[in-house]
């Protein structure tokens, strides 16, 4: 059973704590580190992410789909035309930063992880 506690802070923030089973730490710490990453970014103004950035965010939504990378590379190969070049190798460039995620790359993204295309481009 996951808990999530907040407590106000005197600066206007919130502090959050968030209790998971161990056994699950790894994969919701990570998830959880792509969510703030993209929080990061909401503000009034548009703030592009970096590579790394978009990369972070990318695997945040993956982990949260439950989703290996090979496992989206094959989501990725059925949902785009060119899709047959997708291997678990270009997702993993991807979320590394070594590889920009194209607009057509995250609108299928999006498609497949249930998020804004916005969230995976620079």
């Amino acid at each position: 059973m996951s808990v999530l506690t907040k407590r106000p802070l005197t600066d206007g923030k919130v502090e959050l704590s968030l209790v998971v089973p161990g056994h699950q730490a790894e994969r919701i710490a990570s998830a959880f580190e792509g969510f703030l990453i993209l929080a990061e970014g909401l503000s009034d103004e548009i703030t592009p992410l970096s590579p790394v950035k978009a990369g972070k965010v990318l695997k945040g939504f993956r982990l949260r789909g439950g989703l290996t990378q090979a496992q989206l590379a094959a989501k990725m190969r059925e949902a785009l035309p060119d899709g047959l070049k997708y291997m678990q190798r270009h997702i993993s460039q991807m979320e590394s930063g070594e590889l920009e995620i194209s607009e057509t790359e995250a609108e299928a993204l999006a498609s497949i992880l249930n998020a804004d295309p916005g969230c995976f481009l620079l």
